[in-house]
């Protein structure tokens, strides 16, 4: 049944953040390596943008090792490959993405205010990429179970959707995001 399902999506999402919180608590090399980058700061950046950086960074490195997992334990389902490849592309992408955002925020500060809103916007992104990829996951489970309900074909086509018109956006964010703040800047000078 559809409330079944819903039950089941909210299990999911319970399963991710719990996957997240283990990750965390697993990830002492990256706090070491982070701990260590922040010692060689620029002295003009703040320790709220250090913050963030190191923060995001962590988080960024969290969701991959669950993306991870999906794209691992979906390897060779060709029903599943237009879901997980990009999944994992995105995934791979961000990691560096936010490596090279909080190395340009060590040198100065406005780097994450004139990246922030592309930035958060492509980890949605990626966030609504794993949890469709896993929403059409279990789609395709139930439909191969025979469970013919048009609900299942609905959240697969839903999630194809996703895919093919709206995760492409996070190129387009990943560049605007890497444009610098400089032209963010130059505005207010010339404005004023």
């Amino acid at each position: 049944s559809a409330a079944a399902e819903i039950y089941a999506a909210g299990n999911a999402t319970m399963d991710f953040l719990a996957e997240l919180r283990a990750a965390r608590t697993g990830s002492v090399s990256l706090s070491a390596r982070l701990e260590a980058a922040a010692t060689h700061r620029s002295s003009t950046t703040s320790m709220s943008t250090q913050n963030f950086v190191q923060g995001h960074m962590f988080g960024a490195a969290c969701k991959v090792q669950a993306i991870t997992a999906l794209v691992g334990e979906e390897a060779g389902n060709e029903d599943m490959a237009a879901f997980v490849q990009p999944l994992a592309k995105l995934g791979q992408q961000m990691t560096a993405f936010t490596q090279e955002i909080g190395m340009k925020a060590l040198g100065n500060a406005d780097e994450v205010g004139g990246a922030a809103v592309d930035y958060m916007r492509v980890a949605g992104h990626l966030v609504f990429a794993y949890f469709w990829a896993r929403m059409a996951q279990l789609a395709l489970r139930q439909m191969a179970a025979g469970n013919r309900d048009p609900f299942y074909q609905a959240k697969l086509q839903t999630a194809r959707f996703y895919f093919a018109k709206l995760l492409p956006e996070t190129a387009s964010l990943m560049q605007t995001a890497r444009n610098g703040v400089d032209v963010l800047m130059d505005t207010e000078a010339a404005l004023a």
